[in-house]
């Protein structure tokens, strides 16, 4: 993460969108409280304003991080389209007079069925581009990998629950059914596409374009 903040390589990327985000101590505090002694934190960079879901300070952290480099005329603000979560986060951003939601998802782990669920309460904003992506973990036949083993698998609940989603708010996949975002070397078949993004509709970015 420090690297992709702040290496020249990567000055021209003005926005990142993470999952799992490095978390740690980052510094100490007299209490006397003694599980009150560590402040943890992720990496910071005087490049980019670090927005995190707020309130999730302990050592766990949360599950996403956005950054946003200063100085790029983009404005954002946590957006009230969701609540807030330790695994996912949605924020409204201005850019070039034109304002866009985006939402980072990262459902893992024993919370990744709760977590989806949540995620399935937001309701998308119609007017105005939406973009929801992130680290899913959630196979489906809609986003398979061509020539992998998930065309065929029968999705479970949690997995059809968040397809009907998509669907019904017109979240069109972006992603390409040809590009693995999640690799097993031993075994190419089961290579899948578990990275997901996710776009209102394709009408937003003509009118974006134009």
């Amino acid at each position: 993460m420090h690297a992709l903040l702040n290496e020249p390589i990567y000055a021209n990327i003005d926005l990142f969108i993470l999952q799992d985000p490095w978390w740690g101590r980052i510094g100490s505090q007299k209490d006397i409280n003694p599980n009150n002694h560590n402040i943890y934190g992720t990496v910071n960079s005087a490049n980019f304003l670090c927005i995190i879901p707020p309130g999730f300070d302990d050592k766990t952290g949360p599950g996403v991080a956005i950054y946003i480099r200063n100085n790029t005329h983009i404005g954002a603000q946590f957006s009230d389209i969701a609540p807030i979560h330790r695994d996912f986060i949605a924020i409204d951003i201005n850019i070039h007079n034109s304002k866009l939601t985006l939402i980072n998802c990262y459902p893992h782990g024993a919370d990744l069925k709760k977590t989806v669920n949540d995620i399935t309460q937001i309701v998308i904003p119609q007017d105005r581009p939406c973009i929801m992506t992130g680290d899913f973990n959630l196979h489906h036949p809609d986003w398979a990998l061509i020539g992998s083993k998930w065309e065929k698998r029968h999705p479970n609940q949690t997995e059809r629950i968040f397809a009907t989603y998509a669907e019904y708010h017109n979240l069109h996949l972006m992603n390409d059914t040809l590009l693995p975002t999640h690799y097993v070397p031993r075994s190419p078949a089961s290579n899948a596409i578990i990275d997901l993004t996710l776009l209102t509709s394709a009408r937003w970015v003509l009118l974006w374009k134009g």
